[in-house]
């Protein structure tokens, strides 16, 4: 692709020579003459200038400093991270799958199939609804009285059990569950009582879940995910969990049942938010957190349990210090010894 072309394509302000063509982009380690790179972390930035690409996507603000410095042409734009993305899909398009229903895949005989959906060898379908141009995966099962939206992927391995619902442009990777029983238990005194969950789980349009993640069915109450929510891989939500809008949730979180999220939450890896919350909208919360407590809209939280992120760092910063505060305190302890022990001299002398 011409440079003049994908400028005008990503709506940047190119420096450099419209003419010369791009063919593949790399890292910025990697990149030779014919690639297109990107830097979008500052960390990088003296590596982009050694770099043998013929065009790097950079922001306006380094453009505006570095680009004479540069060895080759920059496009200067407002979201690099957010132009690299496009340029992946311009470059790499998805592929496209025949649209066919497998003969060994099974479906329910009252099954209602829309228009071009892709149905594999050993997925199940029972007696459920599949939304125009979606596509099922092999061994992906999917029960009675499911509904997936048009335009979605149902990963190999996933299960959707009844009650469980899907809007539009849903991605699944392999191994989701949706609908699985909620962990509920009343105990009786000699043993723990299964309480029944008989709600469902709702996922919005354009909601990403990856492998292995889980959405338990509510009690009562269904458990929903928000439109454009991503979910990484190993994400576990309980019953009755509502995500808002546009929430991301990294690898090996865990919400317990009943917690409800405001929209443009983001959850870091391995942090486990406790049940019957109400965490604000547009909240961080860091990784390996454990957030015990309610959280108002826009804060940032980190730590075990859960405070104010700079709170988190100074006490962070005063644990590496532990060592040498002990050792000051025990220097400070014997200088106190030694004055105790010269004041009671003195008063001895004193009283003689």
């Amino acid at each position: 692709m011409r440079l003049s072309d994908l400028a005008k394509e990503l709506e940047g302000r190119l420096l450099g020579d419209g003419d010369l063509e791009v063919h593949a982009i790399k890292t910025l380690d990697e990149a030779k003459a014919g690639d297109l790179s990107f830097l979008t972390n500052p960390k990088y930035a003296a590596a982009a200038k050694d770099c043998q690409a013929t065009c790097i996507l950079v922001t306006e603000a380094f453009a505006a400093h570095h680009a004479h410095e540069m060895p080759c042409a920059v496009l200067a734009l407002e979201n690099p991270y957010l132009a690299f993305a496009k340029v992946l899909n311009l470059f790499h398009p998805a592929k496209k799958r025949e649209v066919a229903i497998s003969e060994r895949a099974f479906v329910h005989p009252q099954a209602k199939i829309g228009e071009g959906v892709t149905i594999m060898p050993m997925a199940y379908v029972g007696e459920a609804t599949i939304g125009p141009g979606s596509v099922i995966f092999p061994f992906a099962f999917i029960d009675d009285d499911v509904a997936v939206g048009e335009r979605c992927s149902i990963g190999a391995g996933s299960a959707l059990m009844p009650g469980t619902v899907l809007g539009d442009g849903v991605v699944l990777n392999p191994g989701v569950i949706l609908g699985g029983e909620g962990f509920g238990f009343a105990p009786d005194g000699s043993a723990n009582v299964k309480v029944p969950q008989v709600g469902g789980v709702q996922i919005g349009d354009g909601v990403e879940m990856g492998a292995n993640a889980c959405a338990d069915r509510g009690a009562i109450k269904d458990t929903v995910v928000g439109q454009g929510t991503k979910i990484d891989n190993l994400v576990q939500l309980g019953h009755g969990v509502h995500l808002g809008k546009n929430n991301v949730l990294v690898a090996q979180v865990g919400v317990a049942g009943s917690t409800v999220t405001g929209d443009g939450v983001v959850v870091a890896g391995q942090s486990g938010i406790a049940g019957h919350l109400k965490i604000g909208d547009n909240v961080r919360i860091g990784a390996k957190s454990a957030v015990t407590g309610n959280v108002r809209d826009n804060q940032a939280v980190t730590g075990s349990p859960h405070m104010p992120h700079m709170d988190y760092l100074r006490s962070s910063n005063h644990i590496k210090k532990l060592d040498s505060y002990a050792k000051r305190l025990r220097a400070a302890e014997k200088q106190i010894a030694a004055l105790q022990q010269q004041i009671q001299e003195q008063q001895n002398a004193q009283s003689v």
